[in-house]
Formats: C-alpha cells, sequence, structure tokens
C-alpha cells in the first residue's frame, strides 16, 4: 500500500484575493534559484530550476492561504515553513522530493496555480517510487488559474512543462506548512 494522497481544489482563493494575487505578479523581485530538493538518486540534492520570491508568512495573502487551508481541507496546519511565488520556464521533468533539511516536521505541501497559459501540460506530476533510483508517473493534474494541490511531502513530483504548447512560464504559490 501507498501513502499517495492527493487533493485538488478549484477556485481555491476568493476571487478577490486572488486578483489580488495577481496585481502583485508585475512586482515580484524574482530572486535565485535557492530552494532545495532531492532527486531520484539516494542522497542526493539540487537547487531548483526555478525561480522564487519568499512571501511574508504574516502577510494577507499568508494569511488568506492558512484560512482556505483550514477551510476547505483537512490538512493540520502549524505555520509556514515555505510560503513563496514561483516562476517555472519549459523544461525537462525532473521528479524530486522537496526537502526538510531542518527537520521542522512540516508535512503537507501546496501548490497554487496563479497565473499563465491554461493547460494540462503545464501543472504538475506525482510519481510513486519503483526503487532507490527509478519512480513512475503516476498521476498529471493540469493547470488552471486558483487551482490548488495539495499533498503530504514525501511523494515525488514535477512541473511538466516540457510537453507544453508553448514557452510561458507557470507562475504558483507553493507552501510548506
Amino acid at each position: 500500500m501507498s501513502n499517495f494522497n492527493l487533493h485538488v481544489l478549484d477556485n481555491f482563493l476568493p476571487k478577490n484575493s486572488y486578483n489580488d494575487v495577481l496585481n502583485q505578479i508585475p512586482n515580484i523581485n524574482w530572486g535565485a534559484k535557492t530552494l532545495t530538493y532531492k532527486g531520484t538518486t539516494k542522497g542526493s540534492a539540487d537547487k531548483h530550476r526555478w525561480f522564487s520570491s519568499i512571501i511574508d508568512p504574516d502577510s494577507p495573502i499568508a494569511s488568506v492561504i492558512k484560512n482556505c487551508i483550514l477551510e476547505k481541507t483537512k490538512f493540520d496546519f502549524r505555520s509556514f515553513r515555505l510560503l513563496a511565488f514561483t516562476m517555472v520556464p519549459k523544461m525537462d521533468a525532473f521528479p524530486h522530493v522537496d526537502l526538510d533539511e531542518e527537520g521542522t516536521g512540516h508535512t503537507n505541501q501546496l501548490i497554487l496555480y496563479i497565473d499563465g497559459n491554461t493547460e494540462m501540460n503545464k501543472g504538475t506530476g506525482f510519481y510513486m517510487q519503483e526503487n532507490e533510483t527509478k519512480v513512475n508517473l503516476n498521476t498529471h493534474i493540469g493547470f488552471h488559474k486558483n487551482r490548488a494541490v495539495l499533498f503530504k511531502s514525501g511523494m515525488y513530483h514535477s512541473p511538466l512543462l516540457s510537453f507544453s504548447d508553448d514557452s510561458v512560464p507557470r507562475i504558483s504559490i507553493i507552501a510548506r506548512f
């Protein structure tokens, strides 16, 4: 038996909050590729291959996201360990598990699709681990604006923009909580 457990919720943020987030995008200062993940090779770690911008966990949007998690899901919420905008360009898939290097025990994750062209192939693939070096695609969640994908940390996943019809990046909010 596996621990494969995904929750997909459309219209996750209230419309006015979603529009507020969209209006922030032109002003985002996209930082260096500093977030880490674990690849499919045992013990390997690498930097994410996209750009990010940390969101203040005390900001209004963080509060709205927290409230939506609590009101719309059964996920436990302690605090945000990570909350950031990400901009993912077209690239090859790379299944990975996000690392909790400090061992904080934040065991849940969120990908909230914000902006980009609505398309199946701008979403996220989720994988089942066959052995220490091989994973197989199990589920492909398509990109749709204001769609939240929630899952337990430890699941292999990857952006699947390599199959996209265009090179427009995908902007999302990611969280570990």
